[in-house]
């Protein structure tokens, strides 16, 4: 009678060291680090959708000054360079044109990229956008005609 006793407890420690073993598997052994070799999907969100800000504040910019924002700064949306594991800058500006680039602070990650582009539509300056993401290498965005593609470098 006494062994009945102690199976239900003999169960419970048995449940919990397979419990244990099995999340065991899920932690790095260092402990603190995902094991996935994608980027958390919060990441390359959050550079899309400051990418994404950025260039809609130099639609802006543009169109109350005649010419593009020289810094990240000058734009006055409150974004930083280095916000949400990415190094921000203006890689090009031109009369017509800037070109916006996302490196990675951490390896392996993808790279982004935006540009704004000046085109003439029946006489009348309007500017066009696009966003870029390669996982190999810095994408270009380039305007081919009136429309604004995305290359990868060479």
């Amino acid at each position: 009678m006494n062994s009945l006793r102690f199976a239900p407890l003999v169960g419970s420690l048995l449940s919990a060291f397979m419990t244990t073993g099995c999340f065991g598997l899920l932690v790095s052994p260092d402990g603190d680090r995902d094991l996935s070799v994608t980027p958390p999907a919060a990441e390359t969100s959050q550079i899309r959708t400051n990418l994404a800000a950025l260039t809609r504040g130099q639609q802006a910019y543009y169109l109350e000054n005649g010419e593009f924002a020289s810094t990240i700064e000058d734009i006055g949306l409150g974004i930083s360079p280095g916000e949400g594991g990415y190094q921000v800058e203006i890689a090009d500006r031109q009369l017509n044109q800037v070109i916006f680039t996302a490196q990675p602070e951490v390896p392996g990650n993808p790279n982004f990229s935006a540009g704004v582009f000046i085109i003439d539509i029946a006489g009348s300056p309007t500017t066009v956008t696009v966003q870029c993401e390669s996982a190999t290498v810095m994408p270009v965005p380039r305007l081919e005609g009136e429309d604004a593609v995305c290359d990868e470098a060479q």
